[in-house]
């Protein structure tokens, strides 16, 4: 259900064209493993961002409140704002 919306969304914000101009299928006509592609896609962004809201900062060496970029912490990386430099000033 979650990967449909973000198929239907990324639709509509392409136009509903793939990466060649392509018309893209519609979810009813995607192939099965492209359909759990998008599901699995989905749950991870849902994951991550559940982790990320939870966590609060996001693991950064500052005391920013946490943004959607800090993401990047839970692939084991330091997130966005502590590589290219926090607007507080720190750097990780």
């Amino acid at each position: 259900m979650l990967g449909e919306i973000g198929y239907r969304a990324y639709g509509d914000s392409v136009k509903w064209k793939n990466y060649l101009g392509h018309p893209m299928p519609r979810w009813r006509n995607l192939p099965e493993n492209i359909r759990i592609a998008w599901d699995s896609a989905a749950y991870a962004v849902v994951n991550a961002s559940t982790r990320v809201y939870e966590k609060g900062m996001a693991g950064c060496v500052c005391d920013h409140p946490a943004t959607m970029h800090d993401v990047a912490e839970i692939s084991g990386e330091k997130p966005m704002c502590c590589v290219d430099g926090c607007g507080c000033g720190a750097v990780g």
